[in-house]
């Protein structure tokens, strides 16, 4: 595959470090609320920075209970009782179809299992009296860097730590350094909370390894301590480590599992073997692990600047600084610091070689955490990756569209066992053993997952542009989901094509046609057939979808104006629930804007106005999106406000929502989606690419009166940098990657171009460009290309 690596430098310098740092004045002494987090996408820990003893948290994303089950975990009789369950929804009879529902569809989870923490490396420095005597402590997390590190100084001397965990490496590396020669001491041990697992400790290596309980999957992490000093003495004994008399003292932290992504057995992996061979490649200097570190880090994040002003607030610590926004201060800063912490969550998360990230990214410190840490593909998988291909880490998604492939083969059983169908199916959630099934209640029954996840594989090539990607990967997977819907789409009884049984997620009873299926398979079958204009190899098929896409059920306008959540006008204007889902054509999906059908977009936003601006965090992200594309600014603004309210509420009974001191969005409790979703919806507030046409600023608050954006992707193959002053477009960049043809839609006035220009139609301006090139647009309107 290919990426867009282009980074504009033409809008503005990046932000100075410290605008791209968090930090606090003391421990963190809660995991979820406080702790900073680290990985490289298999590997991820969660630093505490404690004085008497440091904790270190870490996690591999293949540790998993559970295991595969037979027909993908649905019950038998689905697929003779699918047609009885539709008629009996045509002519009404829903609780009679949602008892068969229950029986055929519900209620087999068995062997789902849950996300594992692994376990916690500790270090034991001073007394908890002398700890007392701490003074000058910081506590940071460089995002720009990818480096986590700890500062203080105890009885006259400083102690300073440094963490990361490297992709190139596999592994966490961690450095401690004191200020005084030869008075280094610490332990280091291992703990974990699985049953049955051995910790020992040789040499200079500390081992811990196991079987899970109820799924024999085997799995070691092993700890090389490196002291440093010509008066350092190492011990190892009863499982631990001894330094004393070091000047500084390198960790390395490696750990795997046997899992492998092969289905059906998801065995494979020598987990012994990969932990030997990634400490014999970090047999280097810590120096050159770092510098091999940074620039793989750098070379993602770095791609992407964002200025959106100056903050007197910039300097306070980040838990201080989040209570000054509460109270009002204005700090556009802390806006820019939250995207890009977003952008550092996904890299962090999901990197080519892991598993893509779940429900609370890579981070996990319990053996039976809230929703099993799945891959929810109702919303929250889904919201994560918005921002790989906008915010230029088109490689991050590289683990999810692996994921998505490996899907296929058990989806396929259940498209045939449960519903009798062609193709691939996916229900409201998976997990690393190929789970498709629908689960316990009925908001669980969600057969268009699958076909939501084919969205990002189209957009990754629309992004990307990568033709061979297109026609090897992305168009068979979606081919396939598209079969499973031409064949279980029905018409009803205007002659129009529903999905049945079809539920608006959390919601209302079963139905035929809710609109969120609809709209989900439009864009499948919409991608599909564009798709097919590229490749030009399936035109039989093409021809069908277009002629199913004609007679698809469209969204309707209800009674009071809003855009209807099913086929029926039945909604209710004082219905606030937390899912907006019939929405889903503004955002993610295309079909719905301002632009091209003005009046949906109006009952859209009679919707939204309608649901209010409550709901939980993930709930407040994807609102940021819907007004960013309905081209409500400062209505987006005001949400990401309420999601930077600052919370300490972990129960996942409360209705709490914010952003903990360590930036994590609240659900409560942890959930990487609102902050990887609201990254994305702040790169919608200033660049879209929908149907062909590039935007600039379509929605800049007024908070956000002057700055700069670089590196931001747009649909075609372009990479995008925007100057704004006092709110009106300044300048903007385009470099094109392919060369193909750039759609203008032009709010800002452009009278000239060195190659020509065309107006295809109003309002929007089309140029050519070449592969390679980088377009310049001025504040005098001319569009030029240098060189």
């Amino acid at each position: 595959m290919k990426y867009l690596v282009i980074v504009l430098l033409m809008a503005a310098a990046p932000l100075h470090a410290a605008d791209l740092t968090l930090w606090y004045q003391h421990p963190a002494t809660n995991w979820m609320t406080e702790a900073l987090p680290i990985g490289n996408g298999r590997l991820g820990a969660m630093i505490f920075g404690g004085v008497a003893q440091e904790q270190i948290q870490f996690n591999e994303d293949t540790l998993w209970s559970g295991g595969p089950e037979k027909l993908a975990g649905s019950r038998p009789g689905g697929a003779e009782h699918i047609a009885e369950i539709q008629k009996l929804i045509a002519a009404g009879q829903i609780e009679q179809a949602t008892g068969l529902i229950q029986q055929y569809f519900y209620g087999n989870t068995r062997g789902f299992g849950a996300y594992q923490a692994f376990g916690n490396l500790l270090i034991d420095l001073h007394s908890p009296a002398d700890a007392a005597g701490v003074s000058d402590y910081r506590r940071e997390l460089d995002i720009e860097h990818g480096v986590a590190r700890i500062h203080y100084s105890l009885g006259g001397v400083s102690y300073d730590r440094e963490y990361f965990c490297s992709h190139p490496g596999g592994l966490i590396a961690m450095r401690l350094r004191c200020g005084k020669p030869g008075a280094l001491r610490a332990a280091v041990h291992l703990t974990t909370l699985q049953k049955g697992a051995t910790i020992s400790a040789k040499d200079n290596q500390i081992i811990l390894e196991g079987r899970l309980a109820d799924n024999g999957l085997g799995y070691q992490a092993v700890a090389m301590v490196l002291p440093q000093g010509k008066d350092a003495k190492l011990t190892a004994t009863a499982g631990q480590i001894q330094v004393d008399g070091g000047d500084a003292m390198t960790i390395l932290l490696v750990a795997a599992t046997e899992y492998s992504s092969q289905y059906p057995t998801y065995r494979g992996n020598d987990d012994k073997a990969a932990n030997a061979a990634a400490l014999a490649t970090a047999n280097k200097p810590y120096a050159d692990l770092l510098a091999a570190h940074e620039a793989d880090y750098s070379d993602l994040f770095g791609r992407v600047s964002l200025d959106l002003g100056d903050s007197e607030n910039a300097t306070l610590p980040t838990d201080q600084r989040l209570i000054a926004h509460q109270k009002g201060a204005i700090d556009p800063a802390l806006d820019a610091l939250y995207f890009q912490f977003g952008r550092y969550l996904l890299i962090s998360s999901s990197r080519p070689g892991g598993l893509p990230s779940n429900r609370q990214g890579l981070w996990n410190n319990a053996v039976n955490p809230q929703w099993g840490a799945d891959f929810p593909t109702m919303m929250n998988m889904e919201m994560m990756y918005w921002p790989a291909e906008t915010a230029n880490l088109s490689e991050c998604a590289g683990p999810l569209i692996e994921m998505i492939d490996n899907l296929r083969a058990p989806g396929r059983v259940m498209a045939k066992t449960a519903y009798g169908a062609r193709g691939w199916v996916v229900n409201y959630t998976t997990n690393p053993w190929g789970f498709t099934a629908g689960g316990t209640g009925p908001y669980q029954y969600f057969p268009a997952g699958a076909a939501w996840l084919c969205q990002h594989l189209w957009d990754h090539y629309d992004f990307t542009q990568d033709r061979d990607y297109l026609a090897k990967t992305a168009y068979p997977i979606m081919k396939e989901a598209a079969e499973f819907w031409v064949d279980h789409l029905i018409a009803d009884a205007d002659g129009k094509l529903v999905s049945s049984p079809s539920e608006s997620p959390e919601q209302g009873a079963f139905s035929a046609g809710a609109t969120m299926d609809q709209e989900i398979v439009w864009d499948l079958f919409t991608n599909c057939i564009a798709a097919e204009d590229v490749l030009d190899t399936d035109r039989d098929f093409q021809k069908q979808l277009a002629d199913m896409l004609a007679r698809l059920s469209p969204p309707k306008i209800g009674k009071f104006g809003q855009l209807q959540e099913w086929k029926a006008d039945i909604d209710d204007a004082a219905n606030t629930h937390r899912h907006v889902s019939h929405l889903w054509a503004v955002y993610p999906g295309h079909q719905i804007s301002p632009v091209t059908t003005p009046q949906l977009a109006g009952a859209a936003i009679k919707t939204l106005t309608a649901r209010g601006d409550g709901g939980p965090a993930w709930g407040w992200a994807w609102k940021i999106g819907f007004w960013a594309r309905l081209a409500d600014g400062d209505h987006a603004h005001l949400i990401l406000d309420k999601l930077l309210t600052p919370t300490s509420e972990t129960s996942p009974r409360s209705p709490a929502a914010g952003t903990y001191a360590n930036l994590f969005a609240a659900r409560p409790p942890l959930q990487v989606d609102a902050n990887l979703a609201a990254t994305a919806a702040i790169a919608e507030m200033l660049m879209q690419s929908q149907n062909g046409e590039i935007q600039f600023l379509p929605a800049l608050p007024k908070a956000w009166p002057s700055g700069a954006v670089t590196g931001l992707c747009a649909r075609g193959g372009f990479t995008v940098g925007i100057v704004w002053r006092k709110g009106v477009f300044s300048s903007a960049a385009i470099h094109s990657v392919s060369g193909n043809i750039c759609r203008l839609r032009a709010s800002i006035p452009i009278t000239a171009f060195t190659n020509g220009v065309t107006r295809p139609r109003p309002g929007v301006i089309e140029f050519p460009t070449l592969a390679g090139k980088t377009y310049n647009i001025v504040p005098g309107g001319t569009v030029y290309s240098p060189g």
